[in-house]
């Protein structure tokens, strides 16, 4: 068996090695910053929606190219290759947040760049999209409405692109300002119900005695944000008009201290004509 033989360093050769070491670690360190001054630069070159899907992104804010010069900041969950998901509008506590982190307003226009949303999610965290009361509606379609009387809807007052841009903006579906009393329309969204949490079922408000109604994981169901008369003021619901909420519920209404945000997963193909 060979025989190892360990050279014992001197105080002069240790603190050489020292010294080396120490400037390894320095050097390491400066080009770790200068890697994450660069990649801060390179998010602040605008992009394309379309860019957004290219292989390498990660989660965070991006500078996104809308219609004309217009700029937006938008922040993205990336959870893998071709899966994206834009954070929009935000109910923190009693006050609502707008989707982009520019100054620059939402139009139609800047709607119709929008690569199509496929989902649409509801988390209570502005950077992910876990947790219990985490819902979706998958393979969405979007209906607006514009109330003309109690009870009576009209469905062709309000374009859906003008409608979104507005909510995007942190505005009711016809752009005006958020109060308790909105009661002007509403933006209705259809889809198939999923979870990332435990529950296999979601309370919809409806609350009598021995009983409560619920959405069913893996139904199609539809929720709906703005306000009608008797039932206002809805930064989400479903279309029970009871507010005799659970645990396992979505509904967040404006002037609810709750923290309720909305996410778009968008894929690269065309929106619908006429949307």
């Amino acid at each position: 068996m060979p025989k190892l033989v360990f050279e014992k360093c001197n105080n002069q050769q240790m603190e050489s090695l020292e010294s080396e070491l120490k400037r390894l670690r320095q050097e390491a360190e400066q080009k770790d910053q200068l890697i994450s001054r660069f990649e801060g630069k390179i998010r602040e070159l605008p992009i394309t929606f379309r860019q957004l899907f290219e292989p390498g992104r990660t989660s965070g804010s991006y500078f996104i190219k809308l219609s004309g010069d217009k700029v937006a900041q938008l922040y993205f969950l990336i959870e893998g290759e071709g899966k994206v998901w834009m954070r929009g509008q935000s109910k923190i506590g009693q006050n609502i947040k707008k989707a982009n982190e520019c100054s620059s307003q939402w139009t139609k226009s800047d709607v119709k760049m929008l690569p199509k949303i496929a989902d649409v999610g509801w988390s209570e965290s502005l950077e992910s999209l876990t947790g219990q009361r985490t819902w979706f509606l998958q393979n969405a379609s979007f209906k607006v409405s514009q109330t003309i009387s109690d009870g009576q809807y009209s469905y062709k007052s309000w374009s859906f692109s003008k409608c979104l841009a507005n909510l995007l903006n942190g505005e009711t579906p016809d752009g005006q300002g958020w109060s308790i009393g909105y009661f002007q329309g509403y933006l209705f969204i259809e889809g198939l119900f999923a979870t990332r949490g435990s529950w296999d079922k979601m309370a919809t408000g409806t609350k009598n005695p021995g009983w409560t109604t619920h959405y069913q994981v893996g139904q199609s169901y539809s929720l709906r944000t703005g306000g009608h008369y008797n039932h206002t003021g809805e930064f989400i619901h479903s279309t029970c008009n009871g507010y005799n909420t659970e645990c396992n519920s979505i509904t967040s209404r404006i002037g609810w201290g709750d923290t309720k945000v909305v996410w778009y997963r968008l894929e690269l193909q065309p929106q619908a004509d006429g949307k």
